[in-house]
């Protein structure tokens, strides 16, 4: 009996230490974006972000401001967009989740950080 319990503990303990790789963190590394990343992310900023971006609403970094997205950029992009994607307060203001964005998903919100960061010149 002793025996099957060591048994079960050790497969329990291999089966759910185990993390399993995804392609995510892979996909939301900063790259040089394709075209195709550039024109969705610059269609969901025109439909959504612009709002904010544009003039600086609630601190906002505007798209034109280089040294804060420079500062951003220097952040891990898995970061950038779990703050745009569930909202963030910081030391400039607040990124509502998801900005005006409801139904973005954390690509589309990628994508749109992405083509912020190329307009804004501090991709490499």
């Amino acid at each position: 009996m002793k025996q099957i319990f060591t048994i079960l503990v050790f497969a329990l303990f291999f089966s759910c230490s185990g993390k399993k790789q995804t392609d995510t963190k892979a996909a939301f590394s900063y790259m040089t974006p394709t075209h195709e990343i550039l024109e969705s992310g610059k269609a969901t900023y025109d439909k959504y972000c612009t709002i904010c971006h544009t003039e600086g609403v609630g601190g906002a970094a505007k798209l034109d401001n280089i040294e804060r997205w420079t500062n951003n950029r220097k952040k891990d992009i898995n970061l950038l967009v779990q703050h745009v994607h569930d909202g963030y307060t910081g030391e400039f203001g607040t990124m509502t989740p998801k900005g005006t964005c409801i139904e973005c998903s954390k690509e589309d919100l990628r994508n749109a950080i992405f083509f912020i960061m190329s307009e804004a010149g501090v991709l490499e």
